[in-house]
């Protein structure tokens, strides 16, 4: 070993004992920090002592007053001192009306239901409008107000065996008798024309929306439980809809003790009912004139319609009834074995007849039949038939003159000449 490698490792130790001094200042300043560190917490400490000492003073001053108290009082009154810090609030409840039973509580949910299925019923048995009588000319209230007494019968019938039975049979309270069965008659006339309206607007679609418009008011009526429960989108379209004042109106009848709250309930049940009928009447009186697309085949329309004319043209040229009665003009009559088009109308069921009727019979009487009229069988059939379930100035006012043959309309001014 050199001296120069001696050097060498020399200066390596140099540099690390110059690196431990660095390495023993910093701990010296972490010690002291500590040391810092630890005079303030046992500074903290001995104040808390301080603390500690004063409060078990006083809680031991505390502890003998109350071993002083004690022995002044009897056990009743140790008992009464434990009944209030037990319960230190008394909670009083006062209840304006009570329930008897389950179904009680219950009955005016599905009194509200059954009376709205009832309704949904005569939608499937009874037609929403008379057409035959809207196309005789008649105003477009009455109409729908002939339309509506059949479907009121039936949910009457319906709303008495249901309030019987609810009263009688199951032995339900009832407080105001009276008003239970006139506000049932109230509820069965608003869902009527409820349903009337949804019938005559959109047809057989309309006992879908039925369904949907009664699952929406049995989630947001408030019958089953309070409607601040209910999700926000319920609580928001209970306002809007019926059951929710059948409901209510129900409770009060049934279990409340006053009416206040009722007259509110028909209010808004009759402005429904107004609003529901008065919409009806608009879609009776949109039913007088019958658009082309219900008039069919659309291409042999105005075929028919010339065959129509020279039926009309043969009723003026006929021979009348009191000359057949006498013998004279026999000649005129037109026998064949196979039977006519209003002979067939005539003797068919009612709801095959399509309005033929005394037109019917009055066009057999005269000898008329298909071979009057030119065109093709069926051009004849259908021109006959325009002409019986229409009449002359009805079936001018049925075609549209915004139609596909306006131009035809305009020029003849009539469709018969």
């Amino acid at each position: 070993m050199t001296a120069k490698d001696g050097a060498k490792q020399l200066d390596d130790g140099a540099s690390d004992l110059l690196d431990g001094a660095h390495q023993l200042d910093d701990g010296a300043s972490d010690l002291n920090d500590g040391l810092s560190q630890l005079y303030d917490g046992s500074k903290e400490l001995n104040d808390g002592l301080v603390t500690a000492r004063d409060g078990s003073k006083e809680l031991a001053d505390g502890l003998a007053d109350g071993v002083a108290g004690m022995t002044g009082m009897d056990e009743q009154q140790i008992d009464a001192r434990s009944t209030m810090m037990s319960a230190p609030v008394e909670v009083q409840d006062e209840y304006y009306t009570t329930v008897e039973n389950y179904g009680t509580g219950f009955a005016p949910y599905f009194i509200g239901l059954a009376l709205y299925l009832g309704a949904l019923m005569n939608s499937f048995i009874m037609k929403p409008l008379n057409n035959r009588l809207i196309a005789s000319g008649a105003r477009a209230p009455l109409a729908a107000l002939c339309g509506l007494v059949p479907w009121l019968l039936v949910g009457a019938i319906q709303a008495l065996l249901l309030c019987l039975s609810l009263q009688f049979v199951l032995d339900l309270n009832v407080n105001f008798v009276a008003e239970f069965y006139l506000f049932a008659l109230l509820v069965v006339i608003v869902n009527n024309c409820l349903m009337q309206f949804i019938m005559a607007t959109f047809g057989f679609p309309g006992k879908l929306i039925a369904i949907v418009l009664l699952i929406l008011q049995l989630a947001s009526a408030a019958g089953t439980f309070p409607l601040e429960t209910c999700p926000e989108f319920f609580q928001v379209i209970s306002p809007c809809l019926p059951m929710t004042y059948v409901v209510a109106g129900m409770k009060d009848i049934m279990c409340g003790i006053t009416l206040a709250n009722v007259g509110h309930c028909c209010l808004v049940l009759v402005a429904f009912g107004m609003v529901s009928f008065a919409l009806t009447i608009l879609v009776a009186r949109s039913r007088r004139n019958v658009p082309m697309t219900q008039l069919h085949p659309l291409l042999d329309l105005y075929a028919a319609i010339g065959a129509a004319r020279t039926s009309l043209a043969t009723l003026r040229a006929a021979p009348s009834l009191e000359n057949r009665r006498h013998g004279r003009d026999r000649q005129t009559r037109i026998s064949s074995r196979r039977p006519t088009v209003c002979q067939r109308r005539a003797h068919a069921p009612a709801h095959h007849r399509c309005g033929l009727g005394s037109h019917a019979h009055g066009l057999e009487r005269r000898g008329l039949n298909r071979r009057h009229c030119k065109g093709d069988g069926h051009e004849q059939r259908l021109g006959l038939l325009l002409l019986c379930r229409f009449g002359r100035n009805r079936l001018a006012g049925a075609v549209q003159r915004d139609g596909p043959h306006a131009d035809r309309v305009r020029e003849g001014g009539s469709l018969f000449g």
